[in-house]
C-alpha cells in the first residue's frame, strides 16, 4: 500500500509579513493623523479670523464736550496781560462750524473730496496757549464723557492743524488693568491741516484678557501737547477734527457666548 504524503503548509515568506507589518502602521499613522491635522486647520482658520471695521471715536460736532488744563506758566488772560485775573480755561478752547457753502469753506475745512464737502462733519474744535517762560509747557484736553475704542484696534488717525508750532502732541490710553500709555501722535512743526495716526502694532496696549470676555476696550484719556523746551512761549495754537480708528471686532464664538456678560443681576 502506497503511502500518501501528508499535506504541510508552506511557511509565509519573511518579505511578505514585514511588507504587511508597514502598510498596517502606516494607515496607523494616517488615521491618528487626521485629528492633529484637521484641529491645527481650525485653530489657523479661528486665529486667523478677522472682521475689520472703521469707527468714528469723536467727529467734534458736539460743542463743550471738552476741556482743557494747563501747566503753571500759563498766562493769566488771552489778550491783556496787564490784567491780574484769571481767565478760566474755557474761554481757551472753542468749535467752529463752518458753512460748505461759503466761499471761505476750503480755506478752513480739511481736504475732502470734491461734492462731499462737509458730508463728514461742519465743526472743529481750537485749542489756544501762551505761557509766561519757555519750558516744558503742556496743554491736556480731555474730554468731558469717556470715550472707548472696541475690539483688537489696529490704527488710529486725527485731522490736526498745525502753525509749525514746536510742539510733540500725544495720546494718553487707559486699559482694562487701569494701565495708562502715553504714546505719540507726532510733532505739530507743520503747516495747515494734516491726518495724522498711530499705528498699534507698534505698541503692546493690553486689548486681551485671559478671561471672558477676551476683548477690552482702551480708553482714550485725554491729548497731551508738551512745548520743545527752546520754542517760544508768546503763541499756540492748534485745531482738531475727526478722530477715527481701525479695529479688527472678530471675537472668538463658543457654546454659551451670550452668558459672558450675564453676570450683573440685582
Amino acid at each position: 500500500m502506497t503511502r500518501q504524503p501528508k499535506n504541510k503548509t508552506t511557511p509565509p515568506k519573511r518579505e511578505g509579513i514585514m511588507q504587511r507589518l508597514y502598510i498596517n502602521l502606516f494607515i496607523i499613522f494616517i488615521f491618528a493623523a487626521i485629528p492633529v491635522f484637521n484641529f491645527s486647520i481650525q485653530r489657523q482658520n479661528k486665529e486667523g479670523a478677522q472682521l475689520l471695521q472703521t469707527n468714528t471715536l469723536e467727529d467734534f460736532e458736539k460743542t463743550d464736550s471738552w476741556i482743557v488744563k494747563y501747566s503753571r506758566y500759563r498766562k493769566h488772560t488771552w489778550k491783556d496781560s496787564a490784567l491780574k485775573t484769571v481767565e478760566p480755561s474755557l474761554k481757551w478752547i472753542s468749535w467752529k462750524t463752518m458753512d460748505p457753502k461759503s466761499p471761505d469753506y476750503r480755506l478752513l475745512a480739511k481736504p475732502e473730496p470734491l461734492g462731499k464737502e462737509g458730508v463728514s462733519g461742519r465743526t472743529i474744535m481750537g485749542v489756544r496757549g501762551k505761557f509766561y517762560t519757555r519750558g516744558y509747557n503742556w496743554i491736556a484736553i480731555e474730554p468731558s464723557q469717556e470715550l472707548f475704542l472696541y475690539g483688537k484696534v489696529q490704527r488710529l488717525r486725527v485731522w490736526v492743524w498745525g502753525g509749525n508750532f514746536n510742539y510733540n502732541l500725544y495720546i494718553v490710553f487707559k486699559n482694562f488693568r487701569n494701565q495708562h500709555f502715553q504714546v505719540k501722535l507726532g510733532n505739530l512743526q507743520f503747516l495747515g491741516w494734516k491726518q495724522l495716526h498711530i499705528d498699534f502694532k507698534n505698541y503692546n496696549l493690553g486689548q486681551t484678557d485671559t478671561w471672558a470676555p477676551l476683548n477690552k476696550p482702551l480708553q482714550f484719556v485725554r491729548f497731551l501737547i508738551v512745548s520743545d523746551v527752546m520754542e517760544s512761549p508768546d503763541f499756540f495754537g492748534i485745531w482738531f477734527d475727526d478722530i477715527r480708528y481701525d479695529t479688527d471686532l472678530y471675537d472668538q464664538l463658543f457654546p454659551g457666548k451670550a452668558l459672558e456678560t450675564e453676570f450683573d443681576w440685582e
